[in-house]
């Protein structure tokens, strides 16, 4: 039988210099769109906790000339962003060039691995593939730990997945999911995964346990920065900024409930809908409005074919490819019922699971590929470069830069004295960093259900954060003003909180200072 199938291989090093070229072009972002993009609480905690690092300050968030550990969130990104800070300036944007060289990383981790697994011509539609994911693409622009997360699970899964599974391979794969849990400690999940794999994996049950004991060994080891950073801060090892901001949150009847599988989760960032839907859903490439699905439709039919290519394949890979689509279903299945009942709706959480899956479409997709017409062939081929070259000048062209972060910065620092109140939309943390800085300018929050400021705040008495909340202290107000001190408040917070700007309009008149790009600054004075 004649081999139809055209040989494209004799450029793969040029073709996967191209996928990754598009892939970086895809990723690109300048510092002001990043810091534009900011996602607050989660991305403005870690850029302002890794630049007060910087300073010397620790790993600590400032709020009303106060120092305060992080909400949620361990030190292992904040650590990473570091160095960017260090070398490129202070500026919150330049934080996202962390998450763009783990993104990038991730892409050549995924061929290698896919290389040594499934052989080059599989390795290149994969990488194509993930280049190509609205998941992966949105989440790389970002300061965020979805992606670097991403990175470490799969650099687990290459160390785990190598030509033979020994106790120093092990205890290895467990270090990586320690630090990654550095990173978030919801990757801890990978524990359990790796654990049930190394269990139903072929083998002795002596063997079983040796390489369960030499994995957690190995996590317990790299977990132990962690754990002394928690009794250190916390005062136990097990206890996180959770405890310390939300304690009478933190139980476990809120985190999980069978509810959040068969109704909207409290927090749902993606549909009214009941997570096991959503996330199935999500898990089969179809889109809803506002989800950043992690591969098209049309691959899944590829994931089925490859997982059958897989399970029917002969030779010296057999095992451990068969050993790589055990892990890859593990991981998924674990995740899906995992965050199904999880309070939080968001399909970010399987972003580590993401190149796995790929992977398998890829093994199904270059086995039909070889035996389509080559006509057909070099159409997609051509289809697929075009795809590559035109995607990223249409993903600028749809996120465009706003500037009203910088627009507000400037605004009030420009025209506002430095010992003035200003009534305020935004978060304590971020005014504390931008604008209340080396002055004595004064924060009053807006409304009670701005970030911060409506936490049940219930650490050490001593430490306890309260807020002036401007709409509730009217008479003190009206008394600081009569003093002929300055208070201000900006037109956009009050679009943004417009219930609570009407009691204060009500009493008081807005004398406008300056205006920014549209937005404008007044200044409060009796009626």
């Amino acid at each position: 039988m004649v081999n139809r199938s055209i040989s494209f291989m004799k450029l793969d090093k040029l073709l996967i210099w191209m996928i990754l070229l598009g892939a970086a072009l895809l990723r690109a972002i300048s510092p002001d769109q990043a810091e534009e993009r900011l996602i607050i609480p989660d991305g403005l905690e870690y850029a302002v906790s890794s630049v007060n690092f910087v300073r010397g300050m620790g790993y600590v968030l400032v709020i009303n000339g106060a120092s305060y550990p992080p909400r949620y969130y361990p030190f292992g990104y904040p650590l990473c962003l570091a160095p960017f800070y260090f070398f490129l300036g202070e500026k919150l944007g330049n934080g996202v060039f962390c998450t763009f060289s783990f993104s990038m990383g991730t892409l050549l981790l995924l061929f290698f691995l896919t290389r040594k697994l499934f052989g080059e011509k599989v390795a290149l539609w994969a990488t194509f593939f993930l280049a190509l994911s609205p998941l992966h693409i949105y989440w790389s622009r970002v300061i965020m730990a979805d992606v670097p997360s991403c990175f470490m699970a799969l650099a687990a899964v290459g160390v785990l997945l190598g030509k033979e599974i020994k106790p120093k391979r092990l205890f290895g794969v467990g270090m990586l999911i320690g630090v990654a849990a550095w990173l978030k400690y919801l990757n801890l999940l990978f524990f359990p995964i790796c654990a049930l794999f190394l269990l139903l994996r072929r083998g002795k049950v002596k063997e079983k346990l040796s390489s369960l004991i030499s994995f957690a060994s190995g996590m317990i080891v790299s977990l132990i920065p962690l754990l002394l950073y928690n009794q250190r801060t916390f005062g136990s090892p097990f206890r996180t900024g959770f405890s310390f901001w939300t304690p009478e949150w933190v139980r476990w009847e809120n985190i999980f409930s069978t509810r959040h599988a068969f109704q909207s989760p409290p927090l749902p960032a993606h549909a009214p809908l009941p997570s096991l839907l959503v996330f199935g859903q999500f898990l089969l490439g179809i889109v809803f409005p506002r989800d950043w699905n992690p591969y098209s439709f049309f691959l899944t039919p590829f994931i089925g074919v490859g997982v059958w290519k897989i399970l029917r394949e002969a030779g010296s890979q057999k095992k451990r490819n068969r050993e790589f689509l055990l892990f890859t279903f593990l991981a998924t299945g674990f995740l899906y019922i995992f965050f199904s009942f999880y309070y939080a709706q968001n399909v970010r959480y399987f972003m580590p699971v993401v190149p796995l899956l790929l992977i398998v479409a890829a093994v199904g997709f270059d086995h039909l590929f070889s035996r389509w017409p080559v006509t057909l062939q070099r159409s997609i081929l051509l289809l697929s470069g075009a795809m590559l070259i035109a995607s990223p000048f249409v993903l600028w062209k749809i996120s465009g830069t706003s500037s009203a972060r910088r627009s507000y910065v400037d605004l009030i620092r420009n025209n506002t004295e430095k010992n003035a109140s200003v009534i305020t939309g935004w978060d304590p943390v971020s005014f504390s960093h931008e604008i209340q800085e080396g002055t004595k300018r004064r924060y009053m929050p807006l409304s009670k259900k701005l970030e911060y400021v409506h936490e049940p705040f219930h650490p050490d008495p001593k430490r306890k954060i309260s807020f002036f909340v401007a709409p509730q202290e009217l008479e003190s107000i009206e008394k600081l003003i009569a003093s002929k001190h300055p208070i201000y408040i900006d037109e956009r917070s009050c679009q943004n909180y417009s219930l609570e700007c009407a009691l204060l309009k009500e009493k008081f008149s807005f004398k406008e200072i300056a205006s920014r790009n549209g937005v404008q600054l007044y200044r409060l004075e009796k009626r």
